[in-house]
């Protein structure tokens, strides 16, 4: 995969991605978009489909609060040259990214589907995982309401972490 980011400040309720260069029709593209507040959906750019959204887990007593959702869509060929547009519904601060995979089976893409943990842990646990289907790559990613929000992605091959982050 080959990620590309963006993030904004409290200004706008859009935060617009310039997607990775060099995307070939039929690639698989994911965003994963976090904000700092959970006032009002996150919605997909142009021709994206929202396959989760959620607010995060707001520890009781706290104002760290904040919303994250996971688009995706099967490249048309012009992504590259594009930036997507998706909406926050708020001008909250955010992050997100947008990865391409290739060899997706795009008939069906996605193996079980979201499988969201919203504990309040420091550091965050991931629940665990069971694919079905072989060679699965398991996405998965953290953000966390108050002065930052992180939207994690996955690793760049050699166990390096990737990540955005909006604060």
């Amino acid at each position: 995969e080959s990620p590309a980011s963006a993030n904004k400040n409290n200004t706008g309720t859009t935060l617009t991605i310039t997607a990775p260069a060099n995307i070939d029709v039929g690639d698989f593209l994911v965003a994963v978009i976090a904000r700092g507040d959970t006032a009002g959906d996150i919605t997909p750019a142009t021709d994206w489909t929202q396959l989760d959204e959620q607010d995060c887990n707001n520890p009781a007593g706290t104002d760290n609060a904040c919303r994250w959702a996971i688009f995706y869509k099967v490249a048309a060929g012009n992504e590259d040259s594009t930036g997507q547009a998706f909406g926050t519904g708020s001008a909250d601060e955010a992050a997100g990214t947008i990865l391409v995979y290739t060899g997706v089976d795009l008939v069906t893409p996605f193996d079980g589907g979201t499988n969201p943990n919203t504990g309040n842990s420091v550091p965050a646990v991931a629940q665990t995982i069971t694919t079905t289907v072989a060679n699965t790559r398991v996405l998965r990613f953290f953000a966390a309401g108050g002065a930052t929000v992180t939207v994690g992605t996955p690793t760049n091959g050699n166990g390096t972490p990737q990540s955005v982050r909006a604060t």
